[in-house]
C-alpha cells in the first residue's frame, strides 16, 4: 500500500502549494488528476487510517471540503481520537469554509508538543481573518518562543504589525521570515508591494539586493530577485530618459 501511495505522489502533476500567510491559505492546481485514484484506494481500505488522512488532504486540495470533513470525522478520528494531524486538517477544512471561529475548536484537541508552534501560528492566522491583529501578534510571539526556527512566527508578527499601522516593523519581520524560508513567493510579493508603497526605486533595489545576497546565487529565488532588480533599474533609466 505504501508503495502505491508513493508512486501516486510521484506521478501527481500537482503544483506545489502557493505560499501564503499560512498553509490553510495555499492553493493547488490539477490535483483532481490523482484524486480518483486516492478515492478508490481509500474506499477499498477503510481501516487504513493513514490512507484516509491522505485522502482527506487530497479532498481539501480539490476543494471537496464537506467530503473531507466526513472522512476526517468518520474514518480517522472516530477510530483514533489521538490522531493530532487529523484535527489540524479538520481546522483547515473549517478555515477554508470561512468558519473561522469553528476552525479554532479542532486545534484545542491537539496534544503533541512538537506541534505547539504550528497550532499557535494557525490560531494567529485565524485572528488575522477575524480582524484581531493584537491577538495575532500575541500568538505569533508565542509561536516564536515555541520554535524560533519556524518562519511563520516572524511572518505573522509582520502581518500583524502592518495591520496595526507599523509598516516598518512589519516589513522587518516579513524579511526575516523570507530569509528563513525563501520558498514563500506570496510573502515576497507582499514585501515588494510594501517596498513600492513606501520606498524609492533606489531604496527598493538596495533592499532586494540585501535579500538576494542571503540566498544561493543560482537558486530560483535569487534569480527572481535579480530579475526584479533589473526591472527596477530599467524603470530608473526610463525616468532619466524622459527627462532628457
Amino acid at each position: 500500500m505504501r508503495h502505491i501511495l508513493l508512486f501516486l505522489a510521484v506521478l501527481l502533476p500537482c503544483a506545489p502549494r502557493t505560499a501564503a500567510a499560512h498553509p490553510f491559505d495555499e492553493s493547488f492546481e490539477n490535483v483532481v488528476v490523482a484524486l480518483d485514484s486516492y478515492r478508490e484506494l481509500a474506499d477499498e481500505n477503510p481501516d487504513d487510517i493513514e490512507l484516509q488522512y491522505l485522502y482527506a488532504d487530497m479532498l481539501i486540495m480539490a476543494n471537496e471540503l464537506d467530503k473531507a470533513e466526513q472522512v476526517i470525522l468518520k474514518r480517522v478520528v472516530a477510530k483514533d481520537p489521538d490522531y493530532d494531524m487529523a484535527y489540524y486538517l479538520l481546522s483547515e477544512v473549517y478555515y477554508r469554509q470561512k468558519k473561522y471561529k469553528k476552525s479554532m475548536e479542532p486545534l484545542k484537541k491537539i496534544k503533541a508538543g512538537d506541534m505547539k508552534d504550528d497550532v499557535l501560528i494557525a490560531e494567529a492566522t485565524v485572528y488575522l481573518q477575524l480582524g484581531e491583529p493584537k491577538k495575532c501578534l500575541e500568538k505569533a510571539r508565542a509561536a516564536m518562543k515555541a520554535d524560533p526556527a519556524n518562519p511563520g512566527g516572524h511572518l505573522h508578527m509582520g502581518l500583524a504589525y502592518i495591520d496595526l499601522g507599523d509598516t516598518a516593523k512589519g516589513v522587518q519581520h516579513m524579511e526575516l521570515s523570507l530569509l528563513m524560508d525563501p520558498y514563500q513567493p506570496l510573502v515576497y510579493d507582499w514585501l515588494k508591494q510594501q517596498y513600492e508603497a513606501t520606498l524609492s526605486l533606489e531604496e527598493q533595489i538596495e533592499r532586494l539586493g540585501a535579500i538576494g545576497a542571503e540566498v544561493p546565487y543560482d537558486s530560483d529565488f535569487a534569480i527572481r530577485v535579480r530579475n526584479d532588480i533589473k526591472s527596477l533599474k530599467k524603470r530608473i533609466q526610463e525616468k532619466k530618459d524622459k527627462k532628457k
